[in-house]
């Protein structure tokens, strides 16, 4: 089964003026520098083929994404905590889908990650 992951680049500078009510686009900029979503999901390499030079690469980049995505998710509930009573529904559920969207990218790279560690290692069972 071929995994895709859908990746949005997200509107944060919408999502950080209607959590923080800001008033200028200055403002959005300098927030939407703190809450960096990664753009990209790592390739994942088939364990079959793959070399072990390529199995620990795609590890360190499978492990920087995570670490970024959880990055991200603390960054936007941050962002939460300082929201004010006007902030609209529309835009805490936008927050709450971000979160839920990149914790559900990250479960299923680091299966599909596994899966081919699994698949690695009975390839190679010196490894």
């Amino acid at each position: 089964m071929k995994h895709q992951f859908l990746l949005f680049k997200p509107i944060l500078s919408f999502l950080l003026c209607g959590i923080l009510s800001c008033s200028s686009s200055a403002f959005a900029e300098e927030q939407e520098n703190k809450c960096l979503r990664p753009e990209t999901t790592p390739a994942v390499p088939d364990g079959r083929r793959a070399s072990e030079q390529e199995m620990k690469s795609a590890m360190t980049e499978v492990r920087e994404y995570l670490d970024a995505n959880s990055a991200f998710r603390e960054c936007i509930r941050k962002l939460l905590k300082k929201s004010n009573e006007s902030t609209s529904e529309a835009v805490l559920q936008a927050a709450m889908r971000l979160i839920e969207e990149t914790q559900e990218t990250d479960e299923l790279l680091g299966d599909l990650f596994n899966q081919q560690v699994r698949v690695y290692k009975s390839v190679n069972p010196a490894f």
